[in-house]
């Protein structure tokens, strides 16, 4: 599903070696923490992914294609076969969130009679079909973040990234999105997620890839060890 082999990222202004010969393989269906302290190399490791960044050297490998020589036009093809899940919501203000969540299918030209009969069913998903004609700012962070991720499931991706999803949340609100996102990948769909939350890690007892100094230091099943 996911392969990077021998990926080293520096970014030329500063010179700064973000990522070091980072070896990877991410099977689909996967359930993947990315963890780290501030600096570790998360974000860069995800906007590599996202192709917001290129590598400086190696090979980044998603759904069997190399991405590393998708050409700039082809990339907003290449990222409507995933979901993102940002700590911010990045939700329309001006959008119900019935709209915001139609928005995702309307770009990628879905017929009217689809999102119709999709949306609906995302907000079931998500437990908010009752909050279908609410504008963002009436709804709750951990509503908001519902309707993200019923936004970044909308079109079927085989892959959601989510970067800090629970950042912004209260721990009782953040198990919730956290047993949602688990609910999702049960269905089949490979889930990334970076955190610093060493809770939510310990809670969930996935796979743990652990960085630092931009280099892999851990990888294995379970919790957020001490040590990573």
């Amino acid at each position: 599903m996911i392969k990077l082999n021998g990926v080293c990222k520096t970014y030329d202004k500063t010179e700064h070696l973000a990522l070091s010969d980072i070896d990877i393989c991410i099977s689909k269906g996967e359930f993947v923490f990315i963890v780290g302290k501030s600096g570790a190399g998360k974000s860069t490791f995800m906007k590599l992914i996202l192709k917001e960044l290129e590598p400086s050297t190696g090979e980044i490998h998603v759904d069997d294609q190399d991405i590393t020589k998708i050409k700039r036009r082809h990339i907003p093809f290449y990222r409507r076969k995933l979901g993102i899940v940002f700590q911010d919501f990045r939700l329309l203000s001006d959008k119900t969130v019935y709209e915001n969540i139609a928005f995702a299918m309307e770009i990628v030209e879905t017929s009217t009679a689809v999102i119709k009969e999709s949306v609906p069913n995302a907000l079931k998903l998500v437990g908010l079909s009752h909050r279908a004609h609410y504008f963002p700012d009436q709804l709750s962070g951990g509503e908001q973040q519902r309707v993200a991720i019923a936004r970044a499931i909308i079109n079927n991706p085989y892959l959601i990234i989510c970067d800090e999803p629970t950042g912004n949340l209260d721990p009782k609100t953040s198990i919730g999105i956290m047993n949602l996102l688990k609910d999702i990948n049960a269905k089949g769909t490979t889930v990334i997620m970076a955190t610093h939350d060493k809770d939510i890690v310990d809670l969930m007892q996935m796979r743990v890839i652990a960085l630092h100094g931009g280099k892999i230091v851990s990888d294995k099943k379970g919790g957020y060890h001490s040590e990573d």
